[in-house]
């Protein structure tokens, strides 16, 4: 039976075949012997130190012109590199950031190198005959890191001047961070906050109303508004509007939401002083009101009897209580409408109609001022609207057509019909609107002329108040003016109808 041959025995790599595998890795790799002389380095090394290996090999580490900067850039003592230290007490080092900074290249710049440490040992010796240690670049991150930091110190800096609360939440809505003014307005510490505790400081009763909005802005990773009442450590109530955006990264990712809390308790204060002012008005004013309009109709008979100066003064009379009694009627409409106070009753109704109806109770107005108004053209449709209040609508346009119309002009309605409601028109032949003005007239007060107010009648109330009633029922209004030739207010009234909102 023959022998199995043997395998011959593998020559130890040469020294010569190992620098040239050390030189392929990506990462440097150095070699010390025991007195702290560097026998080796290789090619990446050389790359990522910035020297030549003649300029070091032969060197004690000491020696060499380096500056050694730890992690918050304080130079340390050369004596606490790691190799050096390997080598006194025969322990690895484990992947320990440095930085290295020598006067020659740039003394402000420092390169930084994460350092593994290992020392060279046989079983038989006592201490280390060596070290090598392999370290790669990390300057790039090092730096990115650190304006990351810097960038996040002058966002702190300046979230903390800012008057109004600001927080920033995680991606599942956990609050992770508040600045002062939050925890002024809500009395509670940072610590308090963070997580869920800060909806401790929203008051029991809007507590849940706050909570399914927030939920439903992180579910959603969309918006959050909501106005609610902060309930102080002392019982202080403080109104405040909280609006929150989530954070999206390069990645197109959310990876949280940032907000803030604006304390606007002295703006509902007034805002509560403003309503209770109204309601004086409602009742005080129109109760004497009625009187003097009750009183100038007992006396109208007795004034046709009366000489040419005694019916003027009558007739200024009637028209001023008129024009006060619209005036505080207007009023309430308007606050009622923009504050969502005043409900909408919804119901099918025919355009057509409508514009019959405008044309009727503008009748004796158009014939007085010598104007036309025509009947209504157009598809007629139904849409789903609160009807007396587009009514209110529609009869402000053919009032204000037939007001600022010439004699002998025409007041023209007409009804488009689309697929998602109607757009309802009035054109006049008037002087028109100019371009700087056609969005500020749908302002309070707002007058093309300062003189209409006595010229033309009315307080500049009229077309604010429909804006209001239309962006109730989610429609819009707009006006097309050609100056000296004719006006055209249009409204477009969506059906089915959209959310309304004040």
């Amino acid at each position: 039976m023959s022998e199995i041959p043997h395998a011959p025995a593998r020559e130890a790599p040469s020294l010569e075949r190992l620098s040239k595998v050390l030189d392929a890795l990506h990462e440097g790799v150095a070699i010390l012997n025991a007195e702290g002389i560097i026998d080796f380095i290789n090619a990446s090394a050389e790359q990522i130190l910035g020297v030549r290996a003649a300029e070091v090999v032969g060197r004690r580490l000491l020696d060499l012109p380096w500056e050694i900067l730890d992690r918050e850039g304080r130079v340390i003592p050369r004596e606490a590199h790691p190799s050096l230290r390997v080598l006194e007490t025969g322990k690895a080092a484990l992947t320990i950031v440095l930085g290295l900074r020598t006067a020659s290249v740039d003394p402000q710049f420092a390169r930084w190198v994460e350092v593994t440490t290992r020392p060279l040992q046989d079983e038989d010796e006592t201490r280390p005959h060596g070290s090598v240690s392999t370290f790669r670049d990390v300057t790039a991150g090092i730096e990115a890191a650190d304006a990351l930091r810097a960038s996040d110190a002058r966002y702190e800096l300046l979230a903390q001047s800012v008057p109004a609360g600001i927080f920033r939440a995680d991606a599942a809505g956990g609050w992770v961070w508040v600045n002062r003014a939050w925890t002024e307005i809500s009395g509670r510490t940072p610590d308090a906050s963070v997580g869920s505790g800060w909806l401790q400081a929203v008051h029991p009763d809007d507590r849940a109303r706050v909570a399914e909005k927030w939920q439903d802005a992180v579910r959603t990773e969309g918006r959050c508004r909501v106005d609610c009442r902060i309930l102080g450590p002392s019982g202080v109530i403080r109104w405040v509007a909280c609006r929150s955006s989530p954070a999206v990264g390069e990645d197109g990712a959310t990876h949280g939401h940032l907000g803030s809390v604006t304390d606007m308790t002295e703006a509902k204060t007034a805002e509560q002083f403003k309503d209770q002012l109204l309601e004086v008005a409602s009742h005080e004013l129109r109760a004497p009101l009625i009187a003097i309009r009750g009183g100038l109709t007992f006396l109208e008979p007795y004034i046709r009897d009366a000489d040419e100066d005694g019916r003027l003064l009558f007739g200024i009379a009637h028209r001023n209580a008129l024009l006060l009694e619209r005036l505080v009627r207007d009023l309430l409409d308007i606050e009622r409408l923009e504050g969502g106070r005043m409900p909408l009753r919804l119901k099918r109704v025919p355009v057509h109609g409508l514009l019959r109806e405008v044309r009727d109770l503008t009748f004796v107005q158009a014939v007085e001022r010598g104007v036309v108004v025509e009947r209504p053209i157009g598809e007629d449709v139904e849409v789903t609207v609160d009807r007396d209040r587009i009514m209110q609508v529609l009869t402000n346009l053919v009032t204000n057509a037939v007001k600022f119309s010439e004699p002998g002009g025409q007041v023209r309605m007409e009804i488009e019909a689309r697929q998602d409601g109607a757009v309802v028109s009035v054109h006049d032949q008037g002087r028109g609107i100019p371009v700087e003005m056609r969005e500020r007239v749908f302002e309070r007060f707002v007058q093309v002329l300062p003189s209409d107010s006595v010229e033309r009648g009315g307080a500049g109330l009229g077309l604010a108040i429909s804006r209001a009633i239309v962006q109730r029922h989610g429609g819009r209004i707009w006006v097309e003016s050609e100056p000296g030739r004719r006006t055209s207010f249009f409204v477009f009234l969506p059906d089915p109808p959209k959310e309304a909102h004040p």
